[in-house]
């Protein structure tokens, strides 16, 4: 498999907002809904030679918590099994940021929490 630049993977907010709370609900309470992983980390994954690309998988800690495994791609697709592979990403719970579209179902619920 050949992969290809020039795909536009921008999304509105509006659909980025539907996906997150379908997620949200068929999850529930309690689970891990994001996760922040730093620059740097990310960067160490896509400036290895020969990487053009990343992937991820979704996975499911000893601690029975949601997570993404991210793993480079190189020109033929193939993930890079040899080379850095990341997870331990920050998770949100509790390492959560403000009060948003992606997070947060109700929006007077946002106003009121300002």
């Amino acid at each position: 498999m050949k992969i290809y630049g020039g795909k536009d993977h921008n999304i509105s907010l509006e659909y980025a907002r539907q996906l997150t709370k379908n997620f949200r609900e068929e999850e529930g309470v309690g689970t891990t809904i994001s996760g922040l992983f730093d620059k740097d980390t990310v960067l160490s994954v896509l400036n290895q030679p020969g990487c053009i690309a990343m992937r991820y998988y979704h996975g499911i800690s000893e601690e029975e918590k949601n997570v993404i495994v991210i793993v480079g791609v190189d020109e033929h697709g193939y993930d890079m099994l040899d080379g850095i592979i990341i997870e331990k990403a920050f998770p949100c719970p509790p390492f959560c940021g403000d009060i948003n579209d992606l997070n947060t179902d109700d929006i007077a619920q946002k106003r009121l929490a300002v």
